[in-house]
């Protein structure tokens, strides 16, 4: 027991081993060094953070001391530095630090350090060690120790002028040497953000109505036809050119645009930053407006209680961060006049807002030629009365660029009595139009475009309850209509007279016509109708007696005679080209498609759904009726198919409502006559529209007319022409295009023009981007178009594809709406 005893006393009084670790942290520099020595003289050596161990044995008891004996170009700290062992091994930390200074460059053109010296008040800058800086001009400033490697600043004052901004780039990076010193550098960059510097080219050019010259150059007047080719020089917004050096306070380097975005206070333009070279050594930038946002017009920029333009600003980003905002001015000093009362005193360069209810006729015509001209009605208001570009009566009374958007009641005046017609002039902009009751049985037309017109484009409008809805006249070309709705008018809806030429219909619903849903005359040429809905005519659907046409997603339901019908009324030869088409009629022994002899060349590609064999023809390269009295397509014609013919309408559409359009003011789900109806137009959405019927189901003959009280008893209902997401017959129809060369078409019209486009999708219109043709050429934004019709889908656009063409043409990019189907 005793010698156990013993051997316990003596182990409680062994000593264990100790070693002092040295903890180094903090910031170096690149020639920084720290020397630590410990009691008994030995060294460690630190070129960075790091841990070191001196070699000396310690035990409990024992006393130790470290201490720095040389520091070069860094300032350190002990902590632990000294005391008794005891316990586990000792840990002495080193906290090391950098003298920091600050180099500041004043960046910015010439007059750049003079600007900064007239700033009513210097900008601050706070570090990350918390130290803040007033900087009062170009030079060097001491920011004192940094324990760490990197610094960050910001600015934490502004100067106080309402115009003055200053940025900061480079504001963070390594700790660097210059000179034997340890440096941080920064560029601060001020300026004036006065709203001048965004004013237009021309900002005497009336916005949106005056065509610049081919896609925007500031130019005096466009050469091209077609409005679409032209760009609106009021419409372009850009700042002024900027040197990389300066450019928004931003460092950029060589063509980078990379990050830089922006958008006004409206949400009104799309913007962009460009980047040219125009002296071939260094590059230039400016914020550029280059298109309108969807759903936005002219009326968006207009103050009505003032009436003038409201005031604008841009706010300018770089990578989501605020760069600036610029102060809100009025951008336009085109003439506003209020024009609550008529006639007009005519002036160019003039801007007519309408706040009333006007009784009148506005009519831009004269002596002498007009320009830059427009009306505005305040949405709620409406004009009763006509509105009038130019006069046949003088061949110098036209109007050059000109602009409407509102109401326009005609109040069954006539004959020939229109509501909208331009009589002589070219670049004429309609938007956002409504037009009713040029209904008195004298020919009286709700739109009529006639013979010395040229170059007018018609968006987003309708025309309902007319005697025509809308009518062209004969010489007449260059005409573009989008999102358009024609409904009951009492002879055909849509008239095209003998040699009109070049129209575009995109996205175009046509129903209730007391004769054909759309009439062309003779000698017509080059008309393209992507995305057409027609519905309830009292004769034919397509009654068309001219050539080189593009059909893409024809959809005909429930017309009384043929739903598409080609032919010519004089010897020759037609040749059209013909995309996914549906006819879908009530009874087996109304021609579903017919030919005459004289036609003998259509190209067919797609799907086609007819709802009975009768597909009449004695022409050539057509689609007729077979062996079997079964449609078939001419022989050697592989790109298309006919999937069905016992096709039906039954069941397709939201057909009649069941209860309020809240947008209308007339609608009743139980039934109105056709007198007590004094709101036509407006609707939740452009495919509805009042149509009469004895019955409340869809298709049945008796909803084949106008809605009129006086021929038979009908009673009239609001429809809807959107698809149900559980039909089969023309929803869903058409593949996707993507891949490449599988999904495209070369045509040629009649002025031996090929267009190379892809199949199934249309072109995404006033995007700034593509030429505004409705076909999908490369390198423009598409929409697809799955469906035979004018209803595509709804909701957002979504990514659907990518489209490469063939032969290194380049590709289109596909969208798609993200819901299909009601």
């Amino acid at each position: 027991m005793f010698f156990f005893f013993l051997i316990s006393a003596c182990t409680k009084l062994e000593k264990k081993s100790r070693f002092i670790t040295v903890k180094v942290q903090g910031g170096f520099a690149s020639n920084s060094l720290v020397v630590v020595q410990d009691q008994s003289g030995n060294q460690l050596t630190f070129q960075k953070p790091e841990e070191k161990s001196f070699p000396t044995v310690l035990k409990d008891g024992d006393t130790y001391t470290v201490k720095i004996v040389s520091a070069q170009n860094i300032s350190c700290s002990l902590s632990n530095a000294e005391g008794v062992v005891i316990g586990p091994g000792i840990v002495v930390e080193v906290t090391c630090g950098v003298e920091v200074s600050l180099l500041v460059s004043i960046n910015g053109n010439t007059s750049a350090n003079n600007y900064f010296a007239s700033l009513s008040q210097k900008p601050k800058i706070q570090f990350s060690n918390g130290i803040i800086y007033e900087v009062t001009g170009a030079g060097t400033y001491s920011l004192g120790t940094f324990a760490e490697s990197t610094f960050s600043a910001q600015i934490i004052q502004q100067p106080a002028g309402v115009f003055e901004r200053c940025l900061l780039y480079d504001n963070s990076g390594e700790n660097i040497k210059i000179s034997g010193e340890i440096r941080a550098q920064i560029t601060l960059h001020c300026k004036s953000t006065q709203v001048g510097s965004y004013i237009p080219v021309d900002s005497s050019i009336l916005a949106l109505a005056d065509p610049g010259s081919n896609r925007g150059s500031a130019s005096a007047s466009c050469t091209q036809i077609r409005y679409e080719d032209c760009m609106p020089i009021g419409m372009k917004r850009v700042s002024p050119k900027a040197t990389n050096s300066h450019f928004l306070g931003v460092g950029l380097t060589g063509s980078e645009c990379s990050g830089i975005t922006a958008e006004d206070n409206l949400g009104f333009f799309k913007w962009r930053c460009e980047a040219t070279t125009p002296d071939n050594t260094n590059f230039y930038y400016q914020i550029v407006s280059y298109a309108v946002n969807p759903g936005k017009s002219l009326s968006d920029l207009i103050d009505f209680t003032t009436p003038s333009f409201k005031q604008m600003s841009l706010t300018v980003y770089k990578n989501g961060t605020t760069l600036y905002t610029t102060e809100p001015a009025i951008w336009w000093n085109t003439n506003i006049t209020l024009a609550n009362s008529t006639p007009l005193s005519i002036a160019d360069n003039t801007l007519y807002v309408v706040t009333q209810n006007v009784t009148g006729d506005y009519a831009f015509t004269g002596p002498a030629a007009i320009s830059e001209v427009g009306i505005i009605v305040q949405p709620g208001r409406k004009i009763t009365g006509r509105v009038i570009f130019g006069s046949t009566a003088s061949p110098t009374s036209m109007v050059d660029s000109g602009y409407f958007s509102g109401e326009v009641d005609v109040n069954f005046q006539g004959p020939n009595y229109y509501g909208i017609v331009v009589e002589n002039g070219q670049h004429i902009k309609i938007e956002n139009a409504m037009v009713y009751n040029a209904i008195n049985g004298g020919g009286d037309y709700g739109l009529f475009i006639n013979s010395n017109a040229k170059g007018v484009s018609v968006l987003h409008s309708r025309f309902d309850h007319n005697d025509y809805g809308i009518g062209i006249a004969g010489l007449s070309q260059y005409h573009t209509f989008l999102d358009t709705t024609v409904s009951n008018a009492k002879s055909n809806c849509i008239q095209l007279n003998n040699n009109v030429t070049n129209i575009l219909f995109q996205n175009t619903v046509i129903a209730g016509c007391g004769s054909d849903a759309i009439f062309v005359g003779s000698n017509t040429k080059d008309i393209w109708l992507l995305n057409t809905t027609i519905l309830n005519a009292a004769a034919k659907g397509l009654n068309n007696s001219g050539t080189n046409f593009i059909l893409q997603n024809l959809l005909v339901a429930n017309v009384a005679n043929n739903g598409i019908f080609h032919t010519l009324p004089t010897a020759g030869n037609f040749s059209h080209l013909e995309i996914s088409s549906a006819v879908l009629n009530i009874s087996s022994n109304i021609n579903s498609v017919y030919t005459t002899s004289n036609g003998n060349n259509i190209t067919y590609y797609g799907t086609f759904r007819f709802s009975a064999n009768n597909c009449n023809s004695s022409g050539t390269n057509v689609i007729a009726e077979g062996n079997g009295s079964t449609c078939t397509l001419p022989a050697g014609q592989t790109t298309a198919t006919i999937q069905s013919t016992s096709a039906s309408a039954s069941n397709q559409f939201v057909t009649f409502l069941s209860s309020d359009d809240t947008q209308n003011s007339s609608d009743n789900p139980t039934g109105v006559s056709e007198a007590s109806i004094s709101d036509w137009s407006h609707f939740e959405n452009t495919f509805r529209f009042f149509s009469r019927s004895n019955v409340s189901t869809f298709p049945d003959p008796s909803q084949q007319f106008y809605c009129s009280s006086t021929i038979g008893s009908s009673t009239c209902y609001v429809f809807d022409a959107r698809l149900l997401s559980t039909g089969t017959n023309v929803l869903n129809i058409n593949p996707l295009p993507q891949g490449s060369g599988s999904f495209e078409i070369a045509f040629t019209d009649s002025m031996g023009n090929t267009h190379n486009f892809v199949l199934y999708a249309t072109e995404i219109y006033g995007d700034g981007i593509g030429n505004d043709d409705g076909l999908c050429n490369p390198s423009e934004e598409c929409l697809y178009t799955p469906n035979i019709g004018a209803y595509q889908g709804h909701g957002n656009l979504v990514s659907a594809s990518s489209y490469t063409f063939s032969g290194g043409r380049g590709h289109a990019t596909i969208y798609k709406y993200q819901n299909n189907g009601m």
